[in-house]
């Protein structure tokens, strides 16, 4: 290297810059289009299946707290509009969990998914079970039934969807 002209030298040298500096734009491209790909799932996938998920755990609580009011309800025509207004908002349910399974990505979140199916579909079960006492004027009935099977359905289901949310 001491034998090299001066033009020589400099221009090795910055043969030499620009070797480092385009390695260092490569790393950081690569490094760049990492984080881009994180950012997409997250806002892809993870925040709107935080959303959904959210929505369906305030319909369950809206929907219990509805069948509890209905069972003291004695008036038979706001039973009727009542009896209607939760079946559209199961309806409802049904519709942004079938959303939210579009953003499920990964085989742990389809397992938690398909834990809050099996736990919704026995909460379905007593909850049906209770609508349709109250349907026939079943008002003991009703009520045994929301304490010895709607409850424990009702936290089954809303524990199941709170490990889907974490």
């Amino acid at each position: 290297m001491k034998n090299w002209k001066i033009g020589t030298r400099i221009t090795v040298g910055f043969g030499a810059v620009i070797a480092v500096a385009l390695a260092l734009g490569i790393f950081a491209y690569i490094l760049v289009g990492g984080v881009a790909g994180s950012s997409k799932e997250i806002t892809g996938s993870a925040l709107p299946g935080l959303y959904l998920m959210a929505q369906i755990q305030n319909s369950v609580q809206k929907n219990f707290s509805a069948v509890l009011t209905l069972l003291d309800c004695k008036d038979r025509r706001q039973a009727a509009q009542m009896d209607a207004a939760i079946l559209n908002s199961r309806a409802q349910t049904t519709n942004v969990l079938a959303e939210y399974e579009k953003t499920v990505l990964t085989a742990k979140d389809r397992e938690l998914l398909a834990n809050v199916k099996a736990a919704r579909a026995v909460y379905s079960t007593a909850f049906d079970a209770v609508l349709q006492s109250k349907r026939a004027a079943k008002d003991q009935e009703a009520a045994a039934l929301v304490d010895s099977q709607l409850r424990p359905a009702h936290a089954r289901y809303v524990e199941a969807a709170a490990e889907l949310k974490i």
